[in-house]
């Protein structure tokens, strides 16, 4: 059983363009090789995934033109001995503690990461083992062949043998401009259906009562956020 699991790892990273499902290729993107590029058949979108780089999404576009945010400064970059923040931009996934500090854990979010894509217009990562914090991170992406919708499935993998207890969470640095679109919850525990980060006391907290922006309204169930302005925190259940 051990041997079958390592067999099937190791033809995971040997994986070439012929051996790949329609809808993904294998090729360089910005300076990173090997990345996972998903490109929908019926619609000119496409999703490039980098296992170097934590598994992230570091593109995704329609005609060309990627609505993430990529920094061109570490374009290409790795995990070095320097384990430190790579502040790469596009969609990443974490993991909290619910307020609680975790140490550094870079190489689970930005470490290189086995992958596997064994169906079509889809790809899976796969981080390291954090032994300290007893989880590891498992990534699945999904494009629509005909709709270029992207789909994830995000895992946190318990390898400690006890019980650990922490929240997933994941980031998606987009460009500047345009909108934001947030469906708000009918029974949401903030009186005003969403909430907005302010400061009290040196302390930083949400305020569900009595949020407001000028940048800020709420049409038809749904909190429309014009961006552009100054930087600030909206929340939402």
């Amino acid at each position: 059983m051990v041997l079958l699991l390592c067999l099937g790892l190791a033809a995971a990273r040997g994986q070439s363009n012929n051996d790949l499902p329609p809808g993904v290729e294998l090729r360089t993107y910005t300076g990173w090789p090997n990345c996972l590029f998903l490109n929908a058949s019926e619609i000119p979108v496409q999703a490039v995934i980098v296992p170097a780089a934590g598994g992230r999404i570091v593109h995704y576009s329609l005609n060309g033109t990627n609505i993430l945010l990529e920094n061109s400064a570490s374009l290409g970059a790795i995990l070095g001995a320097k384990n430190e923040d790579l502040f790469l931009g596009g969609y990443q996934c974490d993991f909290g503690a619910g307020g609680r500090e975790l140490p550094v854990h870079w190489p689970l979010t930005e470490g290189p990461q086995r992958w596997r894509a064994g169906a079509p217009f889809s790809a899976k990562v796969f981080s390291a083992t954090d032994s300290r914090l007893g989880v590891a991170l498992e990534k699945e992406f999904v494009l629509a062949g005909d709709t270029g919708e992207l789909g994830l499935v995000q895992r946190l993998r318990n390898v400690s043998g006890h019980t650990v207890k922490y929240c997933l969470a994941d980031r998606t640095s987009c460009k500047g401009g345009g909108f934001v679109l947030l469906p708000l919850n009918k029974k949401s525990r903030f009186k005003a259906g969403w909430a907005l980060i302010r400061e009290a006391g040196g302390k930083k907290y949400y305020d569900g009562d009595h949020p407001a922006s000028s940048a800020v309204s709420v049409l038809g169930g749904v909190l429309v956020a014009e961006t552009g302005g100054d930087a600030t925190r909206l929340g939402a259940d």
